[in-house]
């Protein structure tokens, strides 16, 4: 076998190795194809002593399985709760919120952030924002 033709296989081999790897690949996941249905909670008035319960969806649009590693919270006024870590394709997943003011002494306008962490290196997370005013 001549120089040439150890080029030649080289590069054929190199060629089958790429698109046979490429081809086996599962799609990438875009930021649209996990959503949730809505990413804000606005509530008008709640007491200092009052709790917030509310929820949102967070739909999973791939063919392939989503799973929820952790809820964030900025504070420990705010949590997140859910029955099950995992998202199954084309399917909704409930996360429960808890918002309780007097956790973080807040009063007047405020604006809580509640990340959700997920298993997948193009949409690492999705965030929640509560909205609202805290009464005495």
């Amino acid at each position: 076998m001549g120089f040439p033709n150890r080029i030649n296989s080289v590069i054929l081999i190199g060629f089958t190795i790429f698109f046979s790897c490429n081809i086996n690949q599962d799609k990438k996941i875009v930021s649209n194809d996990i959503e949730l249905a809505s990413d804000t909670i606005k509530f008008n008035k709640l007491g200092f002593n009052d709790t917030l319960y509310s929820f949102v969806f967070l739909r999973n649009k791939t063919e392939n399985i989503v799973k929820i590693i952790r809820i964030e919270n900025a504070c420990g006024c705010t949590s997140g709760f859910l029955n099950d870590s995992i998202i199954r394709p084309n399917d909704s997943l409930k996360v429960n919120i808890r918002y309780v003011p007097k956790y973080s002494n807040d009063k007047g306008k405020v604006l809580k952030f509640l990340s959700i962490r997920l298993d997948n290196e193009s949409i690492p997370f999705k965030n929640i924002i509560l909205k609202g005013e805290i009464t005495n």
